[in-house]
């Protein structure tokens, strides 16, 4: 689904701005929750209302093209928006460094092997965090697909040891309260 649990908004949004970027990257935006949260937040927020008077570039890697052909809220909000595979996107992307990378609700739709390189590669990226949110156990696999996105379709389970057995010890640790797990993850650099 291209939304996620509303959960971590306060930690993450607090956490970003505390670290006052220039630049984010987000992975998977699907419905744009975290680009139009960061925009607000990142400049609106700051009396940088318009367009034009916006400072922080926000991009977003998104891999189902309906998602950004057909949500014209999108373009207005990102700065640049490629439509890739996380993976070819890596693999493929010019030196550019982000402020910031927020893979949220993201890599759980990746083989396990694949998803966790993808993990290792982010993480590097990034010059202040890396933010990570994702659902814990199997009671995610088997979710339906919805929109006709075959890539919303969950391929991998995680435990926070997963995690953390690829990338360390996060800065900031979070659980959802309720039967289904998600785990917020935050690496700051």
């Amino acid at each position: 689904m291209p939304s996620s649990l509303p959960d971590f908004i306060p930690t993450i949004i607090k956490t970003v701005m505390s670290t006052n970027p220039r630049s984010v990257l987000d992975v998977g935006i699907g419905f744009g929750k975290w680009g139009h949260l960061f925009r607000e937040y990142l400049d609106v927020y700051h009396g940088r209302v318009f367009k034009e008077d916006w400072l922080v570039n926000i991009e977003g890697v998104e891999i189902f093209r309906p998602y950004i052909e057909k949500q014209p809220w999108l373009s207005p909000i990102y700065d640049k928006i490629y439509c890739a595979d996380i993976w070819d996107f890596l693999v493929r992307r010019s030196p550019v460094s982000y402020d910031i990378i927020m893979a949220g609700d993201v890599i759980e739709h990746l083989p396990k092997p694949v998803a966790q390189d993808v993990l290792v590669e982010l993480y590097k990226i990034p010059n202040k965090s890396f933010v990570l949110s994702l659902p814990l156990g199997k009671e995610w696999l088997g979710n339906k697909v919805v929109a006709g996105n075959e890539n919303e379709r969950h391929l991998s389970e995680w435990a926070k040891e997963d995690v953390v057995s690829c990338l360390g010890h996060p800065t900031i640790y979070k659980e959802s309260i309720g039967s289904r797990k998600v785990a917020l993850f935050i690496y700051q650099k």
